[in-house]
């Protein structure tokens, strides 16, 4: 059998590496959170995602007014990334080509 806590990255080595680096303001991880896992992608999403009281707090918040029954939308990848960037980020973590209104008007 394996003993675990003596692997150099054991579960007790990776959370105690997250703390550290959450304290120190340089986390970069990933989470599920139940109601933004709901939300489709947009290269030019109507809601931003922050995580503002450096805990797992997580906060939605809409760009302008939205319509009832209009989609809300997330960005996945760094917004601000080249579409070529965005596309090949979004194909190796999740899988598909973006097909946003945005890419398809960058791709033009």
């Amino acid at each position: 059998s394996h003993d675990s806590s003596s692997s150099p990255s054991s579960f007790k080595d990776v959370l105690e590496a997250a703390l550290a680096s959450s304290e120190t303001g340089a986390a970069a991880g990933t989470a599920t959170y139940l109601a933004p896992s709901l939300f489709n992608h947009s290269c030019d999403p109507n809601v931003d995602v922050a995580w503002t009281s450096g805990d797992v707090s997580l906060t939605l918040r809409t760009r302008t007014e939205i319509p009832r029954g209009d989609e809300l939308t997330i960005c996945y990848t760094d917004a601000h990334a080249s579409m070529d960037a965005r596309r090949k980020a979004l194909e190796h973590a999740y899988g598909f080509e973006c097909g946003c209104p945005r890419c398809v008007e960058e791709s033009s």
